[in-house]
């Protein structure tokens, strides 16, 4: 069985989330991108970009939202990413299961694979940075 499961994720070492907070939220597979877009907005706006900025999220005053609050989808794999750090990482995973680590409950899933295409164009962007 799939979720969508909502993650903070950091880029620099300097950058820490506590691992109690990592997860940002835990959605039914069969919503779709551009609904769980929206809920990956809300949480990065409430979190990063302060009240006036996730006012206007929920408003949806702005046509054209800030660039680090946008969310993008990713169609090969059910992905959607927030840009910053920390950032917000959206994805379908599969078999996802609570286990009990010294009485603390901790979340374990599979990652979805990349398809054949999109891994080897991946590789070839990391060469090439």
């Amino acid at each position: 069985m799939a979720i969508w499961l909502i993650t903070w994720e950091v880029v620099k070492p300097t950058t820490r989330i506590r691992e109690t907070e990592r997860i940002a939220a835990m959605l039914n597979y069969r919503y779709g991108p551009e609904y769980v877009k929206v809920v990956v907005e809300a949480l990065y706006a409430n979190r990063i970009l302060g009240l006036e900025a996730s006012l206007s999220v929920a408003r949806k005053l702005k046509k054209k939202r800030r660039a680090d609050s946008y969310a993008f989808y990713n169609g090969f794999q059910g992905q959607i990413l927030t840009c910053g750090d920390p950032h917000l990482f959206a994805r379908l995973v599969e078999n996802p299961r609570v286990v009990l680590d010294q009485g603390v409950e901790k979340l374990l899933w599979d990652e979805r694979p990349y398809p054949a295409n999109v891994a080897e164009h991946l590789a070839q962007e990391r060469e090439n940075a």
